[in-house]
């Protein structure tokens, strides 16, 4: 595997989005399915064409294929030496699919990168490992499916109990806050009425306090003047009544 990711895939996993990649995966088994019934087909073709084995009833787009490959196959007395050679080449190729790296599967790259998918194993053919990497994907779809039903009826457990228990609480509670914030904003504003009219008798009697201290020190001054009134009124009876003394 290349060390580093390619340009063109690697933005792909940075996503959540494994749709395209499911319909990829869908699009590889059914061509694998597909090339299955083919090499059944043509085996059997093979088999009859040179083991003279009965005669089979065949699709017409298979039968093209098998004249194909039949048309590259010699006369009768060549078949065990041909037979060899098939085998042969088909070993190269398997050889070939095996020595493949995984630089060229940019999908693979993904995959391994993205899902921790197993190594390629050095014995499959890639047929083989496609097979191995679906059953994979296809275990690790199942097991997503089953944390996703986990996670929706997580879900919708706290759903139900937002919707059915927590809400309304929740409007009464409001509902009761609301009440109470009325109640405090009334007595608030009765408060700052009460506070007007109570500075205002508080004017009122410093008001009439500063009346009283200034009666206050009206009469300490009439006192005053009134005790030099007596002192002067004692003098002169104190001297009447020493020049009565003095007459006698």
């Amino acid at each position: 595997m290349t060390d580093q990711p390619s340009s063109n895939y690697y933005f792909l996993l940075k996503t959540e989005n494994i749709q395209p990649l499911l319909e990829t995966v869908q699009q590889l088994q059914n061509e694998i399915t597909k090339n299955h019934k083919i090499i059944n087909q043509l085996t059997s073709i093979i088999d009859y064409k040179l083991n003279s084995y009965p005669e089979l009833t065949i699709e017409q787009d298979v039968l093209k294929l098998a004249e194909g490959c039949a048309s590259e196959v010699a006369t009768t007395s060549s078949q065990p030496r041909e037979l060899y050679s098939m085998n042969e080449q088909e070993e190269e190729e398997e050889q070939e699919e095996k020595t493949e790296t995984s630089s060229d599967d940019p999908l693979r790259y993904l995959l391994t990168q993205k899902y921790n998918l197993p190594p390629e194993s050095p014995n499959n053919t890639k047929v083989q490992q496609l097979l191995a990497d679906i059953s994979y994907l296809t275990k690790l779809k199942q097991g997503k499916k089953s944390v996703n039903f986990q996670s929706m009826e997580i879900i919708q457990s706290y759903e139900s109990f937002i919707m059915i228990g927590l809400l309304p609480q929740l409007r009464t509670q409001l509902e009761s806050y609301n009440h109470r914030i009325n109640s405090i904003k009334t007595m608030i504003n009765m408060k700052y009425v009460y506070i007007n009219q109570i500075y205002e008798k508080y004017l009122n009697n410093v008001e009439e306090l500063c009346k009283v201290v200034d009666l206050n020190h009206a009469l300490i001054d009439f006192i005053k003047e009134e005790d030099k009134v007596n002192l002067k009124l004692s003098q002169q009876l104190a001297s009447l009544q020493h020049l009565q003394l003095t007459e006698r």
